[in-house]
């Protein structure tokens, strides 16, 4: 499910609502973001939540969603990881480590 639009998500990163040339990348950017929360709390979120995620896992959509906006592919490896610990630092009640 995706918890945000692409018009919340460029609003979020103060993108001009009438400007659609970066529309599919912000909706995959929003994508992976969801996926990446997904995989990294060992939780399907969707099932759990079905109407809306917890607000904590979505603002980490949005900051993750922020990273990858603001970085495009540039960072790799560590230096993602370190980009990485806050949001990690904000999801560490919703983790499942069983």
């Amino acid at each position: 499910m995706t918890q945000f639009t692409v018009g919340e998500l460029k609003a979020h990163l103060v993108v001009a609502d009438d400007d659609g040339s970066e529309d599919q990348s912000i909706q995959e950017m929003g994508q992976a973001a969801e996926n990446w929360i997904s995989e990294y709390l060992r939780r399907d979120l969707d099932s759990e939540f079905p109407d809306q995620w917890p607000f904590v896992c979505r603002q980490a959509l949005k900051m993750l969603v922020t990273l990858f906006y603001d970085n495009g592919t540039s960072l790799f490896g560590d230096e993602f990881e370190v980009h990485l610990e806050p949001v990690k630092s904000f999801l560490a009640s919703f983790r499942d480590l069983s």
